[in-house]
């Protein structure tokens, strides 16, 4: 059911925050910054869902779709970064 997905997404979103904030803490890595980040947007995107909430607003913006428009902005500047580190180790 749709619930049940919801709940193993923030699951398993929860415990990739936790990882990454943990890393964050302890190497001071941006990445790790932005990747506590996306994750927790996504936590607070599918806590929201679960707890019956997805319709809030702030002003006329719906606080499910900023959420999830950061957690897309995040993940693809992830990916980028990734890309970029890749072919600059590669190129060494």
């Amino acid at each position: 059911s749709g619930a049940m997905t919801e709940a193993v997404l923030l699951a398993l979103f929860f415990i990739h925050l936790v990882v990454f904030f943990r890393l964050w803490m302890r190497k001071r890595k941006r990445r790790h910054a932005r990747l506590s980040l996306l994750f927790a947007a996504l936590v607070l995107h599918y806590a929201l869902k679960l707890c019956g909430f997805s319709a809030l607003e702030i002003g006329s913006v719906p606080v499910a779709t900023a959420l999830r428009l950061l957690a897309y902005s995040l993940a693809a500047w992830s990916v980028v970064d990734l890309l970029t580190h890749s072919y600059a180790r590669k190129r060494q």
